[in-house]
């Protein structure tokens, strides 16, 4: 079941959520999402919020078997959202992006990635998402050639400045292995 429903409630408690992990409050945005998973437990949207979320907070722990507990937990939200809605890009496309972080196995983000970019042909967002992963699986110039075609081709100022970080990034990583 993709939505349930009652899912009002839950969709609230997910958009407080989603508040509260954009200002970093986690303890609180998982009281949210705890709250909004047993109101819909089937809700394909809920549970990407709720993989979003964990995979946020994974991001940002310093600790690596906690980053990747957390990252554990957001793979299986997205693999719920999935389960109740195969057509929903978002949840292939999260759930390959949390195969980029350090300690993972990038390997594991290849075909959600794929999976994602053949439900959205054309994203940007999403081959930016690859351009990430390439590089996590030593792919560089790979990497560098996805990324700078999403700078080329992108309208939004928002995803150009991601692409152009990530290439200052690459370029920055290069030049330190070359000293």
């Amino acid at each position: 079941m993709a939505r349930s429903e009652d899912s009002g409630s839950a969709e609230a408690e997910a958009g407080l959520g989603s508040a509260d992990r954009l200002d970093a409050r986690w303890e609180s945005a998982q009281a949210h999402f705890d709250r909004a998973l047993a109101e819909a437990p089937g809700d394909a949207r809920v549970h990407l919020e709720a993989g979003n979320f964990y995979q946020a907070w994974g991001a940002v722990t310093a600790s690596p078997k906690e980053r990747s507990a957390r990252l554990t937990q957001a793979r299986a939200h997205y693999a719920r959202s999935i389960e109740a809605n195969p057509s929903l890009p978002e949840a292939h496309a999260m759930l390959g992006a949390s195969y980029r972080f350090p300690g993972e196995d990038p390997k594991g983000g290849v075909a959600p990635l794929e999976a994602a970019a053949q439900l959205l042909p054309g994203s940007l967002e999403v081959e930016l998402l690859q351009a990430r992963l390439q590089a996590a699986l030593g792919h560089r110039g790979l990497a560098q050639v996805q990324a700078g075609d999403v700078l080329s081709r992108s309208g939004s100022r928002r995803l150009q400045e991601e692409a152009q970080q990530f290439l200052d990034t690459l370029e920055g990583s290069r030049a330190a292995e070359k000293r």
